[in-house]
């Protein structure tokens, strides 16, 4: 009898571990796109080069035509983009 219950223990754990993670992503999936439809699905990046003193771009000055380049774009929204390395208690990782 014992055992039985530990096999159904089992299985309904592990079903339940699945049907959490299934959730997890419905809802991860559901929050992008709530996201993208109210900010859109595409970016454009702009940047400078590296050789550029001025390390950021003058949204007053660049916005204006990117608007002018397309009629489907509508909008221009500043966004800091950049590589980081973080280490904390003798770990390493490195994103964006």
């Amino acid at each position: 009898m014992r055992t039985i219950l530990m096999v159904l223990s089992l299985i309904v754990s592990t079903g339940l571990i699945v049907t959490m993670s299934a959730t997890v992503e419905t809802i991860r999936r559901s929050n992008v796109d709530l996201i993208s439809s109210t900010i859109g699905r595409y970016d454009i990046a702009v940047g400078k080069t590296d050789l550029s003193p001025e390390p950021f771009v003058n949204l007053a000055e660049v916005a204006p035509r990117v608007l002018a380049a397309d009629d489907n774009i509508t909008a221009v929204y500043p966004r800091f983009v950049t590589e980081v390395e973080l280490s904390a208690q003798g770990e390493q990782a490195i994103g964006t």
